[in-house]
């Protein structure tokens, strides 16, 4: 409508619902209401089928819809589990332990930003297109300090990230552009706090609709867009209930029942040690006894021995009823405190939680133990890089608008360092990898020598290049520079030849008599 100024103004809010429903309706053409060749007067007949009463632009629903869903803006209404009891349950030493162990794993993890690699391109071309590129250095930039107010770093910035993602599964990250337009930094904020909106399809609405409400004391204080606000969960396992389609299940959720157990198991443990009163032996009076002496007797352990351990390891008196009269002395069974059970149950937190349970329990020999922590450690935060990769590769690409780029993890520096030198021999020496990728590995400067940048392999005469012909059987060696053939590594650099002076008859007896191997005398 026009203004006093003769300006147009145009309802952009009106125009954009107009372009996302043609969109829509390019992705999905709805079919007809007939099956064609089905006739109903045919016998048998399959009939046609009973026709949609839903309206004629209607989409496939996303979810099972529920009416109003929208206006219970509670998150997690209906699970059995809310976002403060799966925090509570976080809390359980042994899986707060592993939490903050996959937390500081992927903070300290080694990542780097690559162009993606192109149909056909070898290694060597895709690092020298990754030289020099500004946009490369302009990400790396960007993720080590992902929020530059906070002053957080890659390591602290992840912590939270990877917290929310293991106890309620709502990672959440606040998009904060400058006047450009440009992300200038990316902030977690709490994930409990989201509640989810959809459409009548039961997706997640588009801009410039709001798609997520922050609640502040139970009810909305503001809604954010999808541009605003990346909510990424990343287990939604639909179920029964409302929360099983929009929010997503945690491990903390899916080992509660578990940790509950331990919970108890940790509880009783505490009591034992806290409250208990039964000592290491009990003296068994005469039945005869005053009942004065009865109470006093348990006042006693009640008074001077619960929680104290020190004077609970001893003999106390409690009145008896031994028909001879005589005292006895009984040893009361102790309580089993740990069992097999505590390292079935140190599995599987551990393995629900992606940490390797080595360190916890009872411990093999050395070599198979180490091997198998290593092993556990690699195959158990595999799906926790995988989740990081891609929601940085989506920041990347879509909001960011980097496209070509992707974010890796690099490998892991093999910790024992004999096996590694190992490998990198078996590896040049057999010509799988050139000496100067090995120095790579080792994070070594390059090598002045032409030849440590070419594939080749140790042999009988020495090295020689690959794409050096081998000389055929009973042919001479083949000579170095000097005019000398080649040592074979592990070999012992010859000595010098020294002329030596002709012997005469007497010389030679005497050099062969010296030179004869000594006999054993016994």
């Amino acid at each position: 409508m026009p203004n006093n100024f003769g300006i147009q103004i145009r309802n952009l809010g009106a125009m954009a619902t107009a372009w996302a429903r043609g969109l829509q309706q390019q992705l999905y053409d709805a079919p007809g209401a007939t099956i064609g060749g089905v006739k109903p007067s045919d016998w048998p007949s399959a009939m046609q089928p009973v026709r949609p009463f839903g309206a004629p632009d209607a989409e496939p629903l996303a979810i099972r819809l529920i009416q109003a869903m929208n206006q219970v803006f509670t998150p997690r209404p209906d699970a059995t589990y809310s976002a403060a009891d799966l925090q509570k349950l976080a809390k359980y030493p042994l899986a707060d332990l592993c939490i903050n162990g996959v937390c500081d794993a992927i903070g300290d993890a080694n990542w780097s930003i690559d162009p993606k690699p192109l149909p056909g391109e070898t290694k060597a071309d895709r690092a020298a297109r990754s030289k020099g590129d500004t946009n490369i250095l302009a990400i790396q930039k960007f993720f080590d300090y992902p929020n530059k107010s906070e002053r957080q770093n890659w390591s602290e910035w992840t912590r939270p990230l990877i917290r929310q993602m293991l106890t309620i599964d709502a990672a959440s990250i606040l998009i904060r552009k400058n006047r450009k337009g440009t992300i200038a930094e990316i902030p977690v904020i709490p994930g409990d706090t989201i509640a989810r909106y959809v459409d009548n399809g039961g997706w997640t609405p588009k801009p410039p609709s709001p798609a997520y409400a922050q609640l502040w004391e139970g009810m909305p204080r503001l809604n954010l867009t999808t541009d605003q606000l990346l909510y990424k969960p990343r287990n939604i396992v639909w179920g029964q209930t409302q929360s099983s389609q929009l929010y997503g299940c945690s491990p903390v959720e899916s080992l509660a029942p578990e940790i509950e157990v331990g919970a108890q198991r940790l509880a009783f443990v505490d009591a034992f040690y806290r409250t208990g009163n039964l000592p290491n032996a009990l003296q068994v009076i005469p039945a005869d006894a005053p009942p004065d002496r009865v109470k006093r007797a348990f006042e006693l352990l009640d008074s001077e021995l619960s929680g104290n351990l020190g004077r609970r390891r001893g003999i106390r008196s409690i009145q008896g009823f031994s028909p001879e009269g005589k005292d006895q002395i009984v040893f009361p069974p102790q309580p089993i405190l740990s069992d097999a059970y505590d390292d079935l149950h140190i599995h599987k937190i551990c393995f629900g939680l992606f940490t390797s349970p080595q360190r916890l329990i009872r411990m093999m020999t050395r070599a198979t133990a180490q091997e198998n922590q290593e092993a556990a450690e690699e195959e158990g935060l595999w799906p926790v890089r995988s989740w990081i990769r891609g929601l940085i590769n989506y920041l990347i690409e879509i909001m960011m608008g980097y496209e070509g780029y992707e974010f890796t993890f690099k490998p892991e520096a093999e910790s024992d360092k004999l096996k590694q030198a190992q490998t990198l021999t078996t590896y040049t020496d057999a010509g799988v990898m050139e000496i100067e990728e090995a120095r790579e590995v080792l994070e070594l400067d390059p090598a002045k020598e032409k030849n440590a940048a070419r594939l080749g392999k140790f042999g009988a005469n020495g090295w020689i290049s690959l794409d050096t012909e081998a000389p055929p059987p009973g042919a001479p060696p083949v000579t170095g520079a000097d005019g000398k053939p080649p040592i074979p590594r592990g070999s012992r650099t010859p000595p010098e030849t020294v002329n030596a002076p002709e012997l005469n008859d007497d010389g030679k007896k005497i050099l062969k008599l010296v030179l004869a191997p000594a006999r054993r005398t016994y």
